[in-house]
């Protein structure tokens, strides 16, 4: 007899399950036979707000233990932030759908309305992200950056209360979490590069269930799915894991698909930068080696490894 329950693992994060909730409804409104039910998975990252994230080992730490359930069977499918997942999927899962992506651009909160550009020398960033980092380093080197932990509410409030001058996030996840009044300013993602996956998520199936698979790919978006691929694939190609400071953009444009990416030591003095495109009938793997290929030649791979 056919499952008529499927439990949707989630983060317990006040966004993850906001995100959470809005592929449910989907779900819900596409596959009316069924019942949805969240499930909050507490994940290490979650648990522990003190260490950086790097010094957790930064790959997995958001979704190790939701993946562990999923093959478990303690849970039918799990949604992610795409971002959050290691490059290279777990043996025994695989992705069900990807939906379509949100903004994938970085966006800037300060303390009092000041831009990215205009922010007086010394005032302290907060970000956990190598990538936001060096990037910004590299754009504005009079500034401190220092690490900030929390979730998103968490980390607006540090700012507004003066703890940190301005910070770094996701457009994305205040967007789908509400919160995209506070917004002072909205990276243009050609010059500050996303992060690989950033603005995309994942739902995640076991590898052998059919109809996890059926349920899960009504609400696939083609073109999503496709250069969140493309970006996951760059990511394996460079070898760059979660403490890296690497950036990776896909987008369609007409009847092509364009990726450009950038690679950056941690304290943004050395930045390489690559872009290419291809037809869309041509294989992801072309484009990915044409953009990675250009940044391995000059010198990526000990950046990354450095």
């Amino acid at each position: 007899m056919p499952k008529k329950i499927y439990n949707v693992g989630t983060r317990g994060s006040k966004l993850a399950v906001a995100q959470t909730k809005m592929v449910v409804d989907s779900f819900s409104k596409l596959n009316p036979a069924f019942t949805f039910k969240i499930k909050k998975i507490k994940t290490e990252g979650d648990s522990d707000t003190a260490t950086s994230l790097e010094r957790m080992g930064g790959v997995g730490v958001f979704t190790k233990k939701i993946e562990k359930e999923l093959l478990s069977g303690a849970i039918d499918i799990a949604v992610h932030s795409a971002k959050d997942l290691p490059s290279v999927m777990t043996d025994g899962l695989s992705i069900g759908a990807v939906p379509r992506r949100e903004s994938c651009a970085d966006i800037w909160i300060s303390h009092d309305g000041t831009g990215i550009h205009e922010i007086k020398a010394g005032s302290i960033v907060g970000t956990s992200s190598p990538r936001r980092r060096a990037q910004l380093l590299c754009m504005r080197p009079d500034l401190k950056v220092s690490d900030i932990r929390g979730n998103v509410e968490t980390r607006i409030k540090k700012v507004k209360e003066g703890e940190y001058d301005a910070t770094l996030m996701a457009q994305a996840g205040l967007i789908r979490a509400g919160l995209d009044k506070h917004i002072t300013e909205i990276l243009p993602p050609d010059r500050f590069i996303p992060a690989a996956g950033q603005g995309f998520l994942l739902i995640q199936i076991r590898a052998d269930d059919r109809a996890a698979m059926e349920i899960t790919g009504s609400v696939n978006h083609g073109a999503s799915h496709r250069c969140l691929i493309i970006e996951r694939l760059l990511l394996e190609k460079l070898g760059a894991g979660c403490s890296a400071a690497v950036g990776g953009w896909a987008r369609f444009s007409g009847n092509k698909i364009l990726l450009c990416s950038v690679v950056l030591d941690k304290e943004g003095k050395t930045r390489l930068y690559a872009e290419g495109g291809i037809d869309i009938e041509t294989p992801n793997k072309k484009l990915v080696e044409l953009v990675a290929g250009q940044l391995i030649a000059r010198g990526a791979k000990a950046i990354i490894e450095a």
